[in-house]
């Protein structure tokens, strides 16, 4: 199943409204090196560390050109945070398949 324009539109929507707090925590993400807990769930919670994921792994499936359109919105107040959100994609997406795959995935 491929995600629908209204569920890419509303991911869209969801780094657009981010992005202000995407620019509040600048200062500690260059500080840290690392982005701030409330930022991270923020992401989550609107979906954006699942976007490639598949549906039947509770992802929103989405196309290629909606999912680039998606992080240059995030990208363009704080490259770091879109590669971030990249990066835990692929780890969410890595250990949702190795549930599945009943691997089981070590959290520390």
């Amino acid at each position: 199943m491929v995600a629908t324009m209204a569920s890419g539109e509303a991911l869209l929507a969801a780094a657009r409204e981010l992005q202000p707090s995407i620019v509040a925590a600048a200062e500690h993400t260059d500080r840290d090196r690392a982005l701030p807990a409330a930022l991270v769930e923020a992401l989550y919670d609107a979906g954006l560390f699942t976007m490639l994921l598949p549906a039947s792994l509770g992802g929103s499936e989405l196309d290629l050109p909606t999912f680039s359109r998606v992080v240059e919105a995030i990208a363009v107040h704080r490259h770091a945070v879109a590669t971030y959100e990249c990066q835990a994609r692929r780890v969410h997406r890595n250990a949702e398949a190795q549930r599945v795959l009943g691997r089981g995935v070590e959290h520390g």
